[in-house]
């Protein structure tokens, strides 16, 4: 029978596995804003390189998602996050193609 310490525990270790993720989305988001800008002003290695960089962080998070318990509010703020990450992405892709074919 799981004690009081081990479930605080288990809480603890839950909120923190929330904040890295949440933290993780927070980098990605300015990777791809700074992607974005990057692009914009004709930099088109440093756009594509946090490009990628958002990218893999959103695959990050998209893997560690199925691992954790997260309900409530703190999943309404993970897919909040995670619903304007891909849709950055999304501009981003059209944007890497749109260069790629005048290049």
């Amino acid at each position: 029978m799981a004690g009081a310490e081990d479930i605080v525990a288990q809480e603890e270790s839950e909120q923190r596995v929330f904040e890295q993720l949440h933290g993780e989305i927070d980098a990605a988001i300015v990777f791809a804003a700074a992607a974005k800008a990057a692009y914009r002003n004709g930099r088109a290695e440093l756009g594509d390189a946090c490009f990628s960089d958002a990218k893999d962080g959103h695959n990050k998070v998209i893997e560690s998602l199925p691992r954790i318990d997260l309900a409530g509010e703190q999943l309404r703020r993970l897919d909040a996050k995670m619903k304007y990450l891909r849709e950055s992405l999304d501009r981003l892709r059209n944007i890497s193609c749109d260069r790629g074919e005048a290049a």
